[in-house]
């Protein structure tokens, strides 16, 4: 082993050293065949692919198949579809095979990685099988040494993103490690930190002091000298800025301190915790309330006043609703108390459509009804409350405003461009 050699600490702190095998799909099949610990009668990758499918299709087939269904490796693929193509030379296999590997041979096998907070952890095939099939682990021997092997990202052992491991490399335990050999765990620490806390020196300005000074005064700097001392200002500025722990902690202990008035609260009040699991529950239910004021608006200035959309959504709905408002916006300004042009405004204004839009296809008239004042929904008893509008006009206008088409005559040439509103 030397200096350039890349080792693997594991979750137990266990120092491995890291041996790559060629892609090309069977590399799982060459991290098993090239580790020491693992024994089996068998030559090359493809003998090893043929052993396996005949122990998964022998007798132990409705076992290997509640593996293949619990682990869902290949959702799309029945069992005896997966069983063929792991024949295939090339293709790419992994735990499930990994479980058959364990439960043919006995031998266990130990999947190391690290998780998408930089943490090693690992998998092992006989905690599966302990956890799922105890009836199989109860075979496996236990005298055995498990074979080891890191899962990770193709030709990027530092990229943590499990989600793209896509790739596995052998493991060798080693009893010691000096001092002097990088860890792949410190590469993969100083790998995710944001580039600029790798820079120290930009331009010849040190980023790693209080301030950045310019070197002579600003109005004697060229328009180059300016820049490079902008883009060290902006390192700096960048690597001295709050990274975010603080506001977390600050955010936790607040957590905490919540959570603790909480449980104090429900024990005052006697409160069982079941019962108020039901209530939130029976409360997520989208439900539009309506506002009971509706000619009540937020004062933005001392001339202009602004609705909420909610407002604007049940005025809209009752002007278009045929036994309401039935698109009078005469009538429906005098029962609303809205301004008739303001009524217009929201209506043929796309930017006002595309605000109002859900929310009225979502309503219904007893809704919209029980935002008017009691005296006025009494003129309106007669309309089914379960009644809705139909918006799809301007759903299309909205639609359409993405991909219109305008022409445009420039001295004897007509082109066509697109318009995007």
């Amino acid at each position: 082993m030397t200096e350039a050699d890349l080792i693997f600490v594991d979750s137990a702190g266990k120092n491995y050293l890291i041996r790559d095998v060629l892609g090309a799909g069977d590399c799982a099949l060459l991290v098993l065949l090239h580790n020491p610990n693992f024994h089996a009668p068998v030559s090359g990758a493809d003998g090893l692919r043929t052993a396996i499918v005949a122990f998964a299709r022998g007798e132990h087939r409705d076992q290997c198949s509640s593996v293949y269904s619990l682990v869902g490796e290949r959702n799309t693929l029945s069992f005896d579809s997966y069983v063929s193509q792991v024949l295939q030379q090339g293709f790419w296999v992994g735990t499930v095979f990994f479980i058959w590997v364990t439960m043919c041979y006995g031998i266990e096998i130990r999947s190391h990685y690290f998780n998408a907070n930089r943490i090693p952890e690992f998998s092992s095939t006989c905690d599966f099988l302990r956890k799922h099939l105890p009836d199989v682990f109860a075979d496996v021997p236990n005298d055995r040494t498990p074979v080891h092997v890191f899962f990770h990202h193709y030709r990027d052992m530092k990229r943590c993103k499990p989600t793209m491991y896509t790739h596995f490399s052998n493991l060798i335990p080693i009893p010691h490690l000096s001092q002097a050999n990088q860890t792949l765990n410190i590469e993969v620490e100083l790998e995710v930190k944001p580039w600029w806390t790798k820079v120290d020196n930009v331009n010849g300005y040190d980023c790693s002091l209080k301030e950045v000074k310019a070197q002579k005064g600003k109005g004697k700097l060229s328009k180059i000298e300016r820049k490079k001392l902008n883009e060290a200002l902006t390192f700096h500025y960048l690597k001295n800025c709050d990274d975010g722990v603080k506001v977390y902690m600050e955010m936790a202990k607040r957590l905490g301190e919540a959570q603790q008035k909480e449980a104090a609260l429900v024990a005052e009040l006697n409160i069982d915790v079941n019962d108020l699991d039901i209530g939130l529950s029976a409360c997520s239910t989208m439900v539009i309330v309506p506002e009971t004021d509706m000619t009540r608006s937020r004062r933005v200035t001392d001339f202009y006043d602004r609705r909420s959309w909610l407002q604007r959504a049940t005025i809209i709905f009752l002007f278009l609703h045929p036994k309401i408002g039935a698109e009078n916006s005469a009538d429906t300004s005098a029962f609303t108390g809205v301004k008739e042009n303001t009524l217009l405004c929201w209506l043929y204004q796309k930017k006002m459509i595309a605000g109002w839009l859900d929310l009225v296809a979502a309503m219904d008239a007893g809704t919209a009804i029980a935002a008017l004042p009691a005296p006025v929904q009494d003129l309106f008893s007669h309309v089914d409350p379960g009644s809705t509008v139909c918006v799809k006009k301007y759903r299309k206008k909205i639609e359409a405003s993405c991909d219109q088409r305008k022409i445009i005559f420039k001295g004897g040439k007509v082109r066509i461009k697109f318009v995007l509103h």
